[in-house]
């Protein structure tokens, strides 16, 4: 079993990713896909939790030898989400809405402090990227 071509392209075909997009999304240098298509390159797997997340599926389906149902024609997360209970998904919604609505007062709180301090350009760049680094990390 090749683990590119038979799980992770079909899921970004299913999916309706490009390269490029796909790429964006998992912040991979330009050409990474490309590579892995071609076989010059097998790093997706240092990325497979990633990849797992971003296409909706586990690590442990990327890995296994399950084929892909046959009905895989819908995105991954709205084919994976219609198998979840729908009190979990309004569970898992809610959550998503409250970590977020918290990670921005936080971030709102941290740069309010941050204008307050006598600190230098250069720390308060550096601060700002710590922030938008938390920040994207807790989005993904």
């Amino acid at each position: 079993m090749d683990l590119f071509d038979d799980k992770i392209e079909p899921l970004l075909r299913s999916a309706g990713l490009s390269d490029s997009e796909f790429e964006k999304a998992l912040n991979l240098p330009r050409s990474t896909v490309y590579d892995w298509r071609k076989k010059r390159s097998r790093s997706y797997r240092k990325y497979l939790p990633q990849i797992a997340h971003h296409l909706g599926v586990s690590v442990g389906f990327l890995l296994s030898n399950e084929p892909l149902p046959d009905n895989f024609s819908s995105s991954p997360y709205e084919y994976n989400k219609n198998r979840i209970p729908r009190e979990l998904m309004e569970e898992i919604d809610q959550s998503k809405r409250e970590l977020k609505s918290m990670i921005d007062a936080k971030k709102q709180k941290l740069l309010g402090l941050i204008e307050k301090t006598d600190f230098s350009l250069s720390q308060l760049d550096m601060i700002e990227r710590i922030i938008n680094y938390i920040y994207k990390s807790q989005q993904k």
